[in-house]
């Protein structure tokens, strides 16, 4: 069973926290020791004198601060500390999807049929095969049964089969229990819908009896909620209110257990990750085929598509302009529907912004499959092949990662770690390559965009000024991008483990910081001295 927290439909949760080497702070001029006798200047020892004045001496801080312009570091403290990443994480993935896959790739969402229609009925199978774009949406699925009528198609007398991947790994190593129930560790599959979410609210029973609650869920949702939370007033006293917590257990099959107790006068809204993919997939394949009037004379089943001669069928019956195609041999397979994705860089935009980890991982293990489809067609579409293809790309493009460890594409592991200095060179890739500049509209804008149009100590005097991607969780507060200055850009990298998680919600080192780096920067009388 596991601590359940409630979030609004639209929430995201960055990611991250592993034990990590111990690493004073309270000392800052030890990173001076490490630098190089030019850059210990008058411009390093304000920057230092502000973090010593910023930091807490329980935390873990690394620090990276370029000057592009002049191609030198201004400041650095713990450079080489491997550090919990967190949604950060994602600035790899990005960068290695766009090198591997391209802007403009898509994610194709297939149906394929066999055998003649006669008296509208299909007397011969259907195939189903998602690839696992992690937008599809229910009304997009929708879209692509509805194409059977349009085919002269209402009843179906073959075996409407549903592909999917054998032992499928839906879960990176390292993900917390606890976060499992909760849409933003949703499972990621080949077989993706709605974000694997269900969207529900606990919201005062009617029947009177004070605290007791009822779940507000739509009836056609594939899942099974068994309720016994209660709410408390707002009113009771803090030992109560902290006292007072949400469990979700998980069962097999998509079944719930929600137990425990809310601080709430009104209702709270859930949003509750699918458990299991293929059972909740074809529920819902089945309620779309009742909708649309098609009748099937078998259950839909699952197919694992490892035979790589039926594989090469469907990429033959594809064309390549992915145009369905109704005149055919009866004999031959043919692709009746078909929908494609947005282009990989509208995903990663709302990756980014938004910190979507469903996106990011997804991505991820699009990555190593196709690295690994031409000389390894048998490797598994998982987070192991993943990261190995990730760590092979990024060190083509020469960011060395020997000593990270890289688990999953959207920093949801706590296996996860990352230095500054590797996150530095990443950021300096994105500006110097013009395959990645486009990367920077999609990072959130401090007081305007994403991840950063709301957060404390961006409102102001950095108000679209930074550009960065996040990465937060328990413990964990970190920032990596671009500050805008009179003198120019500065690139900076900004890793904090061990937040005391009581004081996180006001912790605000890195606003502070990039404020007080700004002000230096932007008065420093011997920055035109090289």
């Amino acid at each position: 069973m596991s601590t359940f927290q409630a979030f609004s439909a639209n929430s995201h949760l960055d990611s991250g926290d592993t034990k990590i080497a111990s690493t004073t702070t309270a000392n800052v001029t030890q990173s001076q020791q490490v630098m190089a006798p030019t850059e210990i200047n008058k411009l390093n020892k304000k920057i230092a004198k502000a973090v010593q004045s910023l930091v807490s001496p329980y935390s873990q801080l690394a620090i990276a601060i370029w000057d592009p312009q002049q191609q030198r570091s201004l400041f650095e403290l713990n450079t080489q500390k491997l550090m919990q990443p967190a949604s950060v994480m994602k600035l790899f993935t990005a960068v290695t999807a766009i090198a591997e896959l391209g802007h403009d790739y898509r994610y194709r969402s297939q149906v394929f049929i066999k055998g003649p229609i006669i008296n509208k009925a299909l007397e011969g199978d259907v195939w189903i095969n998602l690839s696992g774009d992690p937008k599809l949406t229910t009304q997009d699925l929708s879209r692509l049964i509805a194409q059977f009528k349009y085919a002269g198609i209402e009843k179906i007398n073959g075996q409407v089969q549903l592909l999917t991947t054998a032992n499928e790994q839906v879960r990176a190593p390292g993900w917390v229990w606890d976060d499992l129930g909760i849409c933003y560790a949703a499972p990621v599959s080949r077989l993706i819908l709605d974000g694997n979410c269900i969207l529900a609210k606990l919201i005062p029973s009617q029947n009177g009896i004070k605290g007791e609650t009822r779940l507000s869920i739509s009836t056609s949702s594939p899942i099974k909620v068994f309720n016994q939370a209660r709410f408390i007033p707002t009113s009771s006293n803090k030992q109560s209110r902290d006292l007072c917590q949400l469990s979700l257990a998980r069962f097999d099959n998509n079944q719930y257990k929600l137990s425990g107790c809310y601080p709430s006068d009104g209702g709270i809204n859930l949003a509750i990750a699918v458990n299991d993919v293929e059972p909740y997939m074809l529920a819902k394949l089945e309620a779309l085929f009742k909708q649309h009037q098609i009748v099937l004379k078998h259950a839909i089943n699952l197919l694992t598509d490892d035979d790589s001669a039926l594989s090469a069928q469907f990429n033959e019956a594809s064309s390549s302009k992915d145009e369905p195609s109704l005149v055919s041999d009866d004999e031959e397979l043919r692709l009746i529907a078909s929908h494609s994705s947005e282009s990989l860089m509208a995903m990663l935009d709302t990756m980014l912004k938004d910190s979507n980890n469903l996106i990011a991982d997804r991505v991820f293990k699009t990555i190593g499959r196709s690295f690994y489809q031409t000389t390894h067609p048998q490797v598994s579409d998982n987070f192991t092949h993943a990261s190995k293809a990730q760590l092979a790309r990024l060190n083509e493009m020469g960011i060395k990662l020997d000593s990270a460890n890289l688990v999953d594409g959207s920093g949801l592991s706590r296996y996860n770690a990352i230095s500054a200095a590797q996150l530095m060179s990443l950021i300096k890739l994105i500006y110097s390559d013009e395959r990645f500049t486009s990367l920077d509209s999609a990072l959130p804008e401090a007081g305007v965009s994403g991840t950063l149009a709301y957060k404390r100590g961006f409102q102001t005097k950095l108000r679209a000024k930074v550009k960065a991607k996040t990465g937060t969780m328990l413990g964990v507060a970190n920032f990596a991008g671009r500050m805008q200055t009179s003198q120019g850009d500065l690139y900076f990298v900004i890793l904090e483990n061990g937040i005391n998680p009581h004081q996180q919600a006001q912790h605000q080192v890195s606003s502070e910081l990039l404020t007080a780096i700004m002000a230096i920067y932007e008065t420093n009388e011997e920055l035109q001295a090289d």
